[in-house]
């Protein structure tokens, strides 16, 4: 899994600009180090927003040298598709090269990449501008699993159900519900098995009637489905403000991309579920929101 560098600053590359040149006229390249298969579709699916002159892919992996090669005028980095156990660290290397070469970033590694990666940061982020989002109650530290489940144990034994997660990244595949007074044991096991590799969120899971997917490109937003819900927009925008808001007081630029995930509830209720800067499933959002 991720081995999650610990310290902030060391994600704070402070050389950013602004656009200084027509997007028609420029390159996406995307930047990426797995052999996928629905990596053509990406390719097809930004191309057919029509906002770049082109679309290519580099292979990070052996093909890193040819960004050597590209216009800084001409030219923008899209870091995608990359290896889910070293995505955080990949995401950041790719960054600081294009940095070096003055490569203009739509989503480059900053403090608002760290808020979009650390899943309590951005949770506490959006709590504190009254987002309704997932109870999230506590991150177990590595240092005393068992003594810190006791402790919190109180907090969410009233739960259905609950989730376990890793704090940072993008990983799934420890990411379970289980109904807490009889699978305690088992979630105790899944939680030390996360801990392993970085610290452990508990959240309330939330029974939802459907999931709604947006993905946030060059200020566009797109969504997988053409059934929307009636609140979609509005909310989607005020949670934009608050990244923007967060962007201008630290003085970095906002990310061009990325994607917000919500479940609806049996009242059309939306509760926000997780925000991601590295949107693999580009290739699914075909339909504009906005």
């Amino acid at each position: 899994m991720t081995r999650v560098i610990s310290k902030i600053e060391e994600f704070n590359l402070d050389r950013e600009r602004e656009f200084t040149f027509e997007l028609k006229n420029t390159i996406l390249y995307l930047v990426y180090d797995l052999d996928l298969k629905n990596l053509k579709q990406t390719l097809n699916q930004i191309k057919s927003y029509k906002i770049f002159k082109d679309i290519k892919a580099i292979n990070y992996r052996t093909e890193k040298e040819k960004l050597n090669t590209l216009d800084p005028s001409r030219s923008c980095i899209f870091s995608l598709h990359l290896s889910l156990d070293q995505e955080i660290n990949t995401h950041h290397l790719i960054s600081q090269t294009a940095f070096e070469l003055d490569l203009f970033q739509i989503n480059p590694y900053n403090k608002i990449a760290k808020i979009f990666d650390d899943k309590y940061l951005f949770y506490v982020l959006m709590k504190a501008n009254d987002v309704k989002q997932p109870l999230t109650i506590s991150v177990l530290q590595k240092s005393d699993m068992s003594i810190s489940l006791k402790e919190e144990y109180p907090k969410f034994k009233n739960f259905k159900k609950i989730m376990m997660k890793p704090r940072h990244g993008t990983e799934k595949i420890d990411s379970l519900s289980f109904p807490t007074e009889e699978n305690f044991t088992n979630a105790s096991e899944l939680i030390k098995k996360i801990i392993r590799y970085d610290d452990c969120l508990i959240q309330e899971f939330i029974e939802f009637k459907k999931e709604f997917k947006v993905l946030c490109f060059m200020g566009n937003f797109y969504t997988i489905d053409k059934q929307s819900n009636p609140y979609l927009k509005k909310y989607i925008l005020e949670i934009v403000d608050i990244l923007n808001d967060f962007a201008l007081s630290n003085k970095i630029i906002m990310p061009k991309v990325f994607s917000l995930d919500f479940f609806e509830k049996e009242n059309q209720e939306l509760v926000l579920i997780e925000a991601n800067i590295r949107p693999a499933g580009i290739f699914r959002f075909k339909h504009r929101l906005i």
